[in-house]
């Protein structure tokens, strides 16, 4: 183990651990910033590719987009952030989680700010593809932040409140398409509605932004690198910041390090692109092997239920509020639509484009969002008593119990609460990824984090596409799938490392 060098007028030693060093700073001013912070980063993330789902319906009329274009918008939000991760993840843990996340933040609210302004189709979709490339750097690097900033002791709380950012989100871009369509604001404001839409949405990254520009680097990584005289300095603002002592009463002169230091000098893309591989074949390498296939398949499953009956939520909604009052399932009005749109066939019809949207399934929702967005604020509460794993199987429990209940429920209430926790499943995986900051090492620990992230992306972009028709003509059976592969990611749950904080 590697110890801090002193200075020369060091009058003592005293030699501790990183995880004794970051307990004795103790929990403070700085922490509840820092998770602030990370929470807005995480939001902003949400909120840049879930809006992507309001801005095809607003801009459909200013840019003609054809069904062809809808479908590229809403997969460019997936896709950029699929690619870019693992590159990310790779810089966050090179060159330092702060400094990787302001560069992207930067080009991310530029790419949102000059996307507002396309003047066609294809403008557009490259810059909103390259907003979600940059902003999904946040994404990972805020749970290794929350990792490496907080003892045994607040690391699982903070992860926990930290997930539940994903739900404030939801809320965000859902409230302010509600207000921007409910108060017309595009009578007093001389701007096309979704160009509008599109700069409200880039203010979760702008300050985000103001508030990473205050934040220091992360003293683990520092220390991973050899960077031992910041680390400590680091360290000791915490401490001051949190308890308010004079300079110089931090308890620590010299911090050990268990993992050896990464001191890698990258001098050629060849170099960069040799080590960037080097450290992916480590996440699969060993004992890690098993924990990353094993977290990446239930992060897919309920990334693929989850994320897709939420893209399909909207609709879903209007079929069960405008089918007839006889049909007594949510299953019943979607087929019911399904059939009349296999039988009714309008000619020489165009249907008038007024760029409004139906606010009232955004509504349902908005509550929807907030209600979780509280009750996962409570669960922080619990989640030292039931630990980890135990809140996972907790809401994936409500989630399984969800789909069955929608395969024999008649009752709209009880289908809509349904469909809530259903979508649940995905939103869990805020949790999982507080799991992956904690096994991977420092050195790969963003690139680990990211991988996971990333395969949450590719099953809420599969279940975009498979969901939907799959509900529209196999409903039930659609369900029932669902409510039996959740009962088995609950049993890969009870698998997963478990932990419950050191009082």
């Amino acid at each position: 183990m590697e110890a801090v060098p002193l200075k020369a007028d060091t009058l003592q030693r005293k030699q501790t651990t990183y995880e004794e060093a970051i307990e004795a700073t103790t929990v403070g001013r700085f922490n509840y910033f820092l998770l602030t912070i990370c929470g807005l980063c995480y939001m902003a993330g949400g909120v840049e590719v879930g809006g992507h789902s309001v801005l095809i319906l607003s801009a459909e009329c200013d840019l003609n987009l054809s069904l062809h274009d809808k479908g590229l918008l809403v997969a460019v939000g997936f896709s950029g952030s699929i690619l870019s991760l693992p590159v990310l993840g790779y810089l966050s843990d090179t060159y330092g989680r702060i400094r990787t996340m302001k560069t992207t933040l930067i080009g991310s609210v530029c790419m949102s700010v000059l996307s507002a302004f396309s003047i066609n189709t294809t403008m557009l979709i490259v810059f909103r593809f390259f907003t979600c490339v940059l902003i999904s750097a946040t994404q990972s690097s805020v749970f290794t932040l929350i990792t490496e900033f907080n003892s045994n002791k607040t690391r699982l709380r903070h992860l926990t409140i930290l997930a539940a950012f994903v739900f404030a989100g939801t809320f965000y871009f859902r409230a302010m398409t509600i207000v921007h369509y409910s108060l017309n604001l595009k009578s007093y404001i001389p701007i096309a509605p979704w160009r509008l839409l599109v700069l409200i949405y880039a203010l979760p990254s702008f300050f985000a932004l103001i508030g990473l520009l205050c934040l220091p680097e992360s003293p683990k990584f520092l220390l991973s690198k050899g960077r031992h005289e910041e680390c400590l300095n680091t360290l000791m603002k915490i401490f001051n910041i949190n308890t308010r002592e004079p300079e110089g009463s931090f308890p620590y002169t010299e911090i050990s390090f268990e993992e050896p230091p990464d001191k890698i000098k990258l001098t050629s893309l060849a170099d960069t692109l040799l080590n960037m591989g080097k450290q992916t074949v480590q996440l699969f390498k060993g004992k890690l092997l098993f924990k990353t296939s094993h977290i990446n398949f239930i992060v897919l499953i309920t990334a693929l239920i989850g994320g897709g009956v939420a893209m399909w939520m909207p609709s879903i909604l209007t079929d069960v509020m405008g089918s007839d009052s006889n049909v007594k399932t949510v299953c019943g009005s979607v087929m019911l639509r399904a059939t009349r749109s296999q039988n009714v066939t309008v000619v020489g019809l165009e249907k008038e484009c007024t760029g409004d949207l139906n606010i009232l399934p955004f509504v349902v929702m908005s509550i929807v969002s907030i209600c979780m967005f509280t009750i996962s604020l409570g669960t922080s509460y619990i989640v030292n008593l039931i630990g980890r794993n135990g809140l996972i199987v907790m809401w994936l429990f409500f989630s399984s119990v969800s789909s069955f209940a929608v395969y024999v429920s008649e009752s709209y209430a009880v289908n809509i609460l349904a469909l809530t926790l259903i979508i649940n499943a995905v939103t869990i995986n805020g949790n999982i990824y507080g799991v992956a900051s904690e096994i991977y090492p420092t050195s790969i620990n963003s690139m680990g984090v990211s991988l996971v992230i990333m395969m949450t992306y590719i099953g809420c972009l599969l279940g975009s596409y498979f969901v939907g028709p799959l509900v529209l003509y196999y409903c039930y059976q659609t369900f029932l799938v669902f409510g039996c592969l959740l009962v088995l990611v609950i049993v890969l749950v009870f698998l997963l490392p478990n932990n419950k904080s050191v009082k």
